[in-house]
This record gives C-alpha cells, structure tokens and sequence, in this order.
C-alpha cells in the first residue's frame, strides 16, 4: 500500500512545478508573526504582562493585533498540515520522525530550557533598574511562578499533531490514498467548514475563556479556544494534499473572490469587536463574534493562497534564502524583536518610526543570525528536497 501511495505522490508532484507560492506564503506569515509580536508592545491599553511595553502607543497597532491574530497561526497549521501528510507518506514513518526530532523536538525541548527563560528575563530588564541576576531567575524565578514557552508554543502543539496525523496513518489506510484525479470542494464543504470552525469556536469559549493559556510544565502549552481553528486547519492543510489542491487541475482559490472577501469581512470584524467589545459576555454577541472570526479567517487563509498563487508562484536567489530560513527566523525572532524595541523605546520618536525601525532591525539580524549561523546546524539546515 505504501508503495502505491508513494509513487501517486511522485506522480502527482510530475503534474506540476514545485509550488513556490507555498514557500513564500509561510516566509510572509511567519514576518507577519514578528510584525504582529511588535505591534503588542504599542497598543493602547495592550496586555501590561508583555515583555517590553512603550508608554507611545496608538490604536492602529490594536488594529494589527486584532486582524492578523485571527489568521496567522491557522495559515502556519494549514501548511503544516499540507507538507507534513506529504512528507509522511513519501518518506515513510522512520524517515520522517528522525527528521522532525532532529528539526522540531530537540529545538522545542532546548528552546523552553534556554531561550523561553531568556525571552521572560526581557521583561525583568525593561521594568527594572536592577533585574535579579540571570542565574538565579532562570532557576528560581523562571522554573518556579514564571514558567512559560514563550512563541515556542507552536513546536509543541505541532508535534502532538504531526504525532496524531501519524498514527492515524498507522492504523487507518485509508488516509493514505490520493485521489487520482483531482477533486474540487463544493461551495456546501467551504462554507461547512466556515461554520463548523466557528461553532467549534463558540463551543470551547463555553468551557474556557478565548485567552486562557495551559501548561503541561516543560512539555506543553497552548490556548484550547484556539487549538479548536488550529486542528481544523491542519485537517483542511492534510485534506487539501489528499484532494490535490494547487495543482494543474486541482482547486485553486479565486483571488478575485477571496481576496475582497478577505478584506470586507476583516473591516467589519475589527469594527465588530470595537463596538460590542463591552458587551462580549452576552451570548448573542460572542456568536456573532465568533461567525465573523470563523469566516474571516477562512476567507484570508484562501484569499492569501490564491493572491501568493497569482504573484508569487516563483523564486529568486533571496525569496528562496528567505523561505529557507524561515523556520530559524521564527525561532528566534522573539528575543530579538524585544531587544530592539527596547533598545529603541527611549528615543523620541513618532511611535509609527519606532515600531517600523523595531521589526526591521530585528527582522535583518534575525536573518543573519539564520543565514550566517544557524543554517549550518543540522535542525536549521534546509533540505534542498524539502517543498
């Protein structure tokens, strides 16, 4: 079975060219992730827990926060999702988890040890003139109250996904089939979809509220409201493979329809949420919240797809440097990012300067870092067949 599976993926990626649009649509979300991570330090009344908060602050970066939180990490699970089934079935079981230990496990377990507690100490160092020394918060102050994964969250929770796709593959073959000739989702399956992450939206924040956090201390940590959108993306990312979308004769989104889509129901979102954000605890109100959420953001994953599709389905010497080093960028830019908007926060200048110089600077080492260091380890090396 394992053998017609593989050689129906070979032939499926024969059809087609190497889906560079694919590439550079997680190298913007994951620049869109940093962007987002800066605009939190300069809200207006923005979460006073943050790492660095800047007493300049406007409601434009409430904005940003509110419309690119809703679509960013389904974007990175869909992906995800998409790659991983065809890594899978084209590698084998043995291949592709000695390949995500060495990537994604050993870099998690790492990164919560040294670089989360590392990210947490910013906060000590933009609020007091004397932080506590850093040995000694790492271990009684970090491993004790303050204990968090920081952006590493994401390996976590992708892990137990790629883990759940794999046994599922292991015990139900039928997951194993791609279609032979492509298949095209009925408008009834998209809008479906739309409805059901919503009401899975609505559901969960019955149980818990949409910005709880828990930990399984050093193993896991992540938002169940929103694990709700990130399962059902990885699904649709796996589902997608399956039906061989994006290719020669498979689905492609319309640009011309999902993109405005996109947009309008993002504005009247945003607009949504500044005028019933008082109201949010009455039930009619988080449903009506929770519809726009769940089709916004449907609408901007397919939108981004087919718009990366139109203009982007190609590469150059950098785009593929820059997709190559997304992974790393992500890994580290947190740290980074607040060194910089720190580093900057005193100066004098128009709050807009400040953000732009803050993700810039941050952006530029973060790549350099990558490309001139972290690429030559085996977890951030690119694999050259990797698509």
């Amino acid at each position: 079975m394992f053998n017609m599976v593989k050689a129906a993926s070979e032939r499926q990626e024969e059809l087609g060219t190497r889906m560079y649009f694919l590439d550079h649509l997680r190298s913007f979300i994951i620049i869109l992730v940093l962007v987002y991570h800066g605009a939190l330090a300069y809200m207006v009344r923005g979460p006073q827990w943050y790492y660095v908060v800047d007493t300049q602050n406007s409601f434009l970066f409430n904005v940003i926060v509110t419309i690119s939180d809703v679509f960013v990490m389904p974007t990175l699970f869909f992906l995800a999702g998409f790659f991983g089934v065809r890594s899978l079935l084209r590698t084998g079981q043995v291949a592709f988890w000695r390949s995500k230990v060495v990537r994604i496990v050993i870099p998690y377990f790492m990164g919560i040890l040294f670089l989360a507690p590392a990210v947490n100490y910013i906060y000590f160092l933009s609020r007091f003139d004397t932080p506590p020394a850093y040995l000694d918060y790492w271990w009684n102050i970090f491993f004790g109250l303050a204990r968090q994964h920081a952006h590493l969250w994401f390996l976590g929770v992708l892990t137990v996904f790629f883990l759940g796709l794999s046994l599922i593959l292991r015990f139900y073959k039928p997951l194993e089939c791609i279609e032979s000739q492509p298949a095209l989702p009925s408008g009834k399956f998209i809008a479906g979809f739309g409805l059901a992450t919503s009401m899975a939206f609505f559901g969960a924040k019955q149980f818990v509220a949409d910005f709880t956090w828990i930990m399984l201390p050093n193993l896991l940590m992540f938002q169940p409201t929103r694990c709700t959108f990130y399962v059902f993306y990885f699904a649709l990312g796996v589902y997608a493979y399956r039906k061989r979308w994006f290719t020669s004769c498979g689905y492609m989104p319309n640009v011309k329809f999902w993109l405005p889509m996109a947009v309008l129901l993002g504005g009247i979102y945003a607009r949504y949420r500044m005028v019933f954000w008082s109201k949010r605890e009455v039930t009619v109100v988080m449903l009506g919240n929770d519809l726009l959420y769940g089709f916004f953001c449907l609408a901007a994953v397919l939108g981004l797809i087919a718009l990366f599709h139109q203009r982007m389905n190609y590469t150059t010497n950098l785009l593929r440097k820059l997709a190559g080093n997304s992974y790393a960028i992500y890994f580290i830019h947190q740290p980074v990012l607040m060194l910089s908007i720190l580093a900057i926060r005193e100066y004098p200048l128009p709050v807009g300067i400040k953000y732009v110089l803050a993700c810039f600077f941050a952006l530029v080492i973060c790549y350099l870092i990558s490309e001139l260091v972290l690429s030559r380890l085996k977890p951030f090396r690119v694999d050259k067949k990797a698509g």
